[in-house]
């Protein structure tokens, strides 16, 4: 996922990626992660940050038998 935003707001983030990664019955199997594409030395700007966070997932049983 992509957070255009402050990087006080990853934590809403996260939490907002943890419920959809539930919703759509898959698991969450590692630590979170976060990648600063843009941040504040390429737009001197220290509310927006350009990140790519995002979990190690896999299928659940549920999410195996919905594609079977």
């Amino acid at each position: 996922t992509l957070h255009l935003g402050a990087y006080d707001d990853l934590p809403r983030v996260f939490e907002r990626l943890r419920k959809k990664i539930k919703e759509k019955n898959f698991e969450i199997i590692g630590s979170p992660y976060e990648e600063y594409l843009l941040d504040y030395y390429y737009l001197n700007n220290k509310d927006i940050f350009l990140t790519r966070v995002g979990y190690p997932i896999k299928y659940t049983d549920k999410v195996k038998d919905e594609i079977l």
